[in-house]
């Protein structure tokens, strides 16, 4: 009497639906003993892969109880159930044509020894065949996926994976609505600079109650700093998708810009980063000593009169530097006085602004190098999936080799890439800071002393870089921002422009600063200094948002 176990395996990443699950296999495998009246001795259940040799460890179990003479046949639903390789499969061939298995029953066929082996040697072949060719169609799939920007991946923190509506085999990405906004806001605490990877997270954590995404073997678990700095190294938020080192525009909706992803990675690459302060004034945090580079304290105090005295001074705990400061009065005064400086009349800026778009886009226009860089990456495209078609038709077959030319090539890539990004970036930047720059020269003929602390701090942080307190001399050397810099140079310069009565235009002897009037807007374009262009591209001057109060 044959002793027979039942196999069935189903495969961890087998999604197609003309599989039998491993109950249906088990049912037809009983069914088939009990119609022909077989002894089951052992039944195995398996969810691996069988395209590899020695994965699989109740394959392993089943095949040592055959040699050991405990099994004599199997029963299972098909020759692709028991093997998907030609090591296995060659074994099992092996063990019916010399004796220990006797029998190998399937829903399509009986295999026995002394019988015909082609069969079952065809069988186990076109299997492994399978598996091949189904892998080079999975491969060429997610590329395809890729190259057209798609995510084949997990979506990380804040996104998930869907299936599209319209094709159901068709993976996209989303925002989370439970998460991608608590994670921007997790960005927006890295960029200022004030917290480290560690605070982020136990904030999300324990103030916010952040849980990972569930799926079926994970989730549902706070963020661990590992995790949240990878977040904050992923480009896939700045919508880029990274696969084997290659980086390529997506189709998902970014949470970051190109900008604010550059400047997390120099954060990120600091050892240090800057306290928040509890206590504030209207402009701590805002200037720095001369002398030692502290910042800039203020203290309050109770005169015999009962007034208060504001004092600013230099914060240095070591008592290395002078403790000389200057009052609110005397801060504010040079403050106001450097304001001045940049201050013109309503109707001149929006004149000016007319002239300056014109001028910044044709100079824009003039320096785009983004056609040539599009020509790279189509060509570095190319060089890709023709290396891709060499390896898979076998005319590359030193996997090393080719190794090293996909990796050298998805470099070359990648940074071709990114640098597109950062040129689309600069301009749409050069088109933001003009946008800013006419916000924040209309708000400055407001009455900046009646306004708040905040809207102060906000203001005074939007128009310059740097802030030099000198306590000894009292002076503060104020170093307007390059943008505002230059581009009230530019107002200052082109000076006044009015059309006479015969429609010509006729240059005009400048008006004092404050009070400059321009041409209409069909005017002639104005030819840009670099230094200008310069500043338009890679400036940082900030959106003004100073709070839910103006001024007034």
């Amino acid at each position: 009497m044959l002793h027979y176990a039942i196999y069935c395996r189903k495969s961890d990443d087998d999604r197609s639906v003309t599989e039998k699950s491993i109950g249906e296999q088990l049912e037809a495998s009983h069914a088939d003993a009990a119609r022909h009246a077989l002894v089951v001795s052992r039944t195995w259940e398996e969810s691996k892969t069988a395209r590899y040799p020695n994965q699989r460890p109740l394959y392993k179990e089943m095949v040592n109880a055959i040699e050991a003479g405990e099994i004599q046949g199997i029963i299972c639903w098909s020759i692709n159930r028991l093997v998907r390789n030609m090591e296995e499969g060659g074994k099992l061939s092996q063990l019916l044509i010399d004796g220990p298995l006797r029998e190998i029953r399937t829903q399509g066929g009986v295999y026995r020894t002394g019988d015909n082996i082609m069969p079952l040697v065809i069988e186990a072949a076109a299997a492994t065949q399978f598996s091949l060719d189904h892998s080079k169609a999975v491969r060429r799939g997610s590329e395809g996926s890729f190259r057209s920007g798609g995510c084949t991946h997990r979506a990380p923190q804040g996104y998930r994976n869907i299936r599209s509506p319209i094709d159901l085999k068709k993976g996209l990405v989303e925002r989370d609505p439970d998460r991608f906004e608590v994670v921007r806001k997790a960005w927006d605490m890295l960029l200022t600079g004030n917290y480290s990877v560690a605070e982020i997270t136990s904030t999300m954590n324990e103030s916010w109650g952040y849980l990972t995404r569930a799926t079926r073997k994970r989730g549902n678990t706070p963020l661990s700093p590992s995790a949240l700095y990878s977040t904050f190294c992923n480009p896939f938020y700045a919508g880029f998708v990274r696969r084997k080192g290659e980086v390529v525009d997506g189709t998902h909706e970014p949470m970051v810009t190109v900008a604010e992803f550059d400047r997390a990675q120099v954060i990120l690459s600091k050892s240090t980063f800057t306290r928040s302060r509890g206590k504030e004034y209207a402009y701590t945090g805002l200037m720095h000593c001369a002398y030692c580079g502290h910042q800039i304290t203020a203290e309050t105090k109770v005169l015999r009169s009962g007034a208060l005295w504001e004092n600013y001074r230099c914060s240095d705990y070591k008592l290395n530097c002078t403790k000389q400061g200057m009052s609110l009065e005397r801060v504010e005064r040079q403050l106001f006085a450097e304001i001045k400086r940049i201050q013109f009349h309503p109707e001149a800026i929006s004149i000016a602004f007319k002239v300056l778009r014109r001028s910044v886009s044709r100079a824009l226009d003039a320096t785009d190098v983004g056609q040539a860089q599009a020509s790279a990456l189509q060509k570095s495209e190319r060089r890709l999936l023709r290396l891709q078609d060499m390896w898979l038709n076998g005319l590359i077959t030193d996997p090393e080799h080719y190794r090293n030319l996909e990796k050298e090539e998805s470099k070359r890539r990648a940074e071709l890439t990114l640098e597109k990004a950062r040129i689309r970036e600069r301009h749409l930047t050069a088109q933001a800071n003009l946008k800013r720059a006419e916000g924040l020269l209309n708000e400055l003929n407001r009455d900046i002393a009646g306004a708040s602390d905040q809207v102060k701090k906000h203001l005074f942080q939007s128009i310059a870089e740097s802030y030099s307190f000198d306590g000894r001399n009292k002076l503060i050397r104020i170093q307007i921002a390059p943008v505002l810099q230059e581009i009230a140079s530019f107002i200052r310069n082109l000076g006044s422009i009015e059309p006479p009565e015969t429609g010509s235009w006729i240059r005009k002897e400048p008006l004092p600063a404050g009070r400059i009037l321009f041409g209409g807007q069909d005017s002639s374009p104005v030819e840009l200094v670099p230094s200008l262009v310069t500043a338009l591209l890679d400036g940082k001057l900030p959106e003004w948002n100073p709070g839910e109060e103006p001024l007034r």
